[in-house]
């Protein structure tokens, strides 16, 4: 099923969205927490998760790119083991302007770096690990020889948790609009304890120190240890919340590695009669294995039993691929010069995209049915459409001396027909 509305914000600032099978917040910073004073060291951890989920975002961004028939960005950095390579180098892209702060407790980044960079890093891994890689060096710098002209961005948001219960769709959408208020907070508190759960139950294993496990450690003293890192986890920022249409709530805090060993290491410190290390060298071997083994801070919650509500999953009523399946369509969008090159590829960008959708409301899904008049009866076919859009691809855009620039976008028309399949 897909499902489409708005997030309410407690602040009273709505968000729109779009999204199939689920109700997605994408960034927590979409959810604007009540107002209330911010430490600076809260601040702190917001801005870095915050940037934390923009390279995340650049991250995902890249990976969807094409290099090859079948063969994607990450496809790519999956079969070199090579996705750490990339992500040192978007840790290098450009702030734009400084942190911006939705309201006290909700940050915001957006971060830009050059194709050439990317293509530079792409180029490299493929040379080292020629071994590995299913494409070569030379095919692979022929494939990037436009990235010169592309500058990748995205944004990173991060909230604070203390009141991460507040989430919630704000319009009556089905299955969520017969959950009450009370059995989805208590949903998206029970995805917040399991992300944390998740975390803590990671380490547990380890040995250390005097073939100790850190479970004991934080089994010790009643469990001191054990709640502090708890007490440090609910307050770690969030960076997405996903309400899902089988009634279950993902959540994601900002929990890196680095960082998490810092907070373990000072409340350890600060529990009486644990028997801990005194050398700098025990502690390095326990930093190393505890980034090697930390579980993302990632949680799953659901409904109370008593409040569960049965629901449907969608049907197919489209099973004849139509004559069009197999083709792609392309599109040149154009834009006059402007105040920054991207700006205008931008505005490129959105007129070849236009351009592709007129295509595709032409196209003919039955007989005598356009695409663009089934879409009108059926907002779930039109939403289709703009899934499909999104995954239109830049193969080529020319920057002229007058600062005007074209831009080339092509669909593979299949990827069209999976979104509808998946449309009830």
């Amino acid at each position: 099923m897909h499902i489409r509305g708005k997030v309410s914000l407690p602040t009273g600032l709505t968000i729109k969205y779009r999204g199939f099978g689920f109700l997605f917040v994408c960034l927590a910073a979409l959810m604007c927490m009540a107002a209330g004073p911010t430490s600076d060291v809260a601040r702190h951890d917001q801005i870095d998760a915050a940037q934390a989920n923009a390279v995340m975002a650049l991250h995902d961004e890249i990976g969807r790119l094409p290099l090859a028939q079948n063969l994607t960005v990450q496809d790519f950095l999956d079969q070199t083991c090579s996705s750490d390579e990339l992500t040192k180098t978007l840790l290098r892209a450009q702030q734009v302007g400084g942190p911006r702060w939705l309201d006290e407790q909700t940050c915001q980044i957006r971060l830009e770096i050059s194709g050439t960079l990317v293509a530079n890093t792409l180029s490299r891994i493929a040379t080292i690990h020629g071994d590995k890689s299913p494409i070569s060096s030379d095919q692979l710098q022929f494939v990037l020889r436009d990235w010169s002209g592309r500058t990748f961005a995205a944004t990173g948001s991060s909230t604070g948790s203390k009141t991460i219960e507040d989430a919630a769709p704000i319009a009556a959408i089905d299955p969520w609009a017969s959950v009450d208020e009370s059995a989805r907070r208590q949903a998206v508190v029970s995805a917040r304890e399991n992300a944390i759960g998740q975390v803590l139950e990671s380490i547990r294993p380890i040995e250390w120190p005097a073939k100790k496990t850190l479970g004991e450690l934080l089994s010790a003293n009643n469990g001191a240890l054990d709640h502090a890192m708890t007490n440090y986890l609910a307050a770690r920022p969030v960076t997405a919340v996903v309400f899902q249409d089988d009634l279950s709530v993902k959540l994601t805090l900002a929990n890196p590695a680095p960082e998490f060993f810092d907070a373990f290491r000072d409340a350890a410190l600060a529990q009486q009669n644990l028997s801990l290390p005194t050398d700098q060298p025990s502690w390095n071997t326990l930093r190393e294995t505890l980034i090697k083994q930390l579980a993302p801070a990632e949680g799953v919650g659901r409904l109370p039993d008593e409040k569960a509500i049965p629901h449907n999953p969608a049907t197919m009523i489209l099973t004849t691929p139509p004559d069009w399946v197999d083709q792609q369509i392309d599109a040149e969008g154009r834009a006059d010069p402007s105040d920054s090159k991207l700006r205008a590829a931008r505005h490129a960008e959105i007129d070849a995209r236009a351009k592709l959708e007129a295509q595709i409301e032409n196209l003919k899904l039955t007989d005598n049915q356009t695409l663009e008049q089934v879409a009108k009866a059926n907002p779930l076919i039109r939403d289709a459409v703009v899934r499909t859009l999104r995954r239109a691809r830049i193969y080529k855009s020319d920057y002229f001396s007058d600062g005007s620039v074209v831009v080339h976008m092509t669909l593979d028309l299949r990827d069209l027909w999976e979104e509808l399949q998946r449309t009830p």
